[in-house]
């Protein structure tokens, strides 16, 4: 539901398909974003989805890139790099083992699982991959650094399948991660 106003609401579907739809009027509009340069856009099945919590127009969706949107979905910035592995090996959907081609989305690799604002700090933000990638911004997008554990015990390239920061410290957050 849009936080804002909960006559309107968001619903996703595999391939990054994204959708604001109107309770009252029961009409939906797509607003899934696109590369201005025309990049092939990365989604889960299950893309993360988030609404920001200072700003309850803006909103932020994950491909392989965190795409921004201070209008409810009706326009949309870039405001990462590819915060994943972006491994080709991981990347052959298309391939499906030689016998049909994936058209559903769910081979998709290197992709966002989980975006996670603080409810501190508007300029933090959390991110977890499908391929081990744990990555924090401070600036609200402007940097990132990749925090995935070096030195305690983490499964390689888990599914990073939620974040939820820490309602007390900014830079603290709990991580739920799958060993698939």
């Amino acid at each position: 539901p849009d936080s804002s106003n909960s006559r309107y609401g968001y619903a996703m579907s595999q391939g990054g398909s994204l959708g604001r739809y109107d309770k009252l009027t029961g009409n939906s509009e797509g607003i899934r974003p696109i590369h201005p340069e025309g990049l092939d856009l990365r989604f889960n099945w299950n893309a993360a989805i988030a609404h920001d919590h200072f700003d309850k127009k803006t909103i932020y969706y994950g491909s392989q890139f965190v795409h921004k949107s201070t209008d409810r979905g009706d326009s949309w910035e870039i405001i990462s790099p590819d915060l994943t592995t972006n491994d080709p090996e991981k990347q052959k959907q298309n391939e499906s083992g030689g016998l049909t081609i994936d058209d559903t989305g769910a081979e998709n690799h290197c992709t966002i699982l989980a975006i996670s604002p603080s409810p501190v700090n508007k300029e933090v933000i959390w991110v977890g991959t499908d391929d081990g990638n744990i990555q924090l911004t401070q600036d609200g997008g402007k940097s990132w650094t990749n925090v995935t554990p070096k030195n305690i015990p983490y499964p390689k390239n888990g599914w990073v399948a939620q974040i939820k920061p820490s309602t007390f410290v900014p830079g603290e957050a709990y991580v739920v991660v799958n060993n698939y």
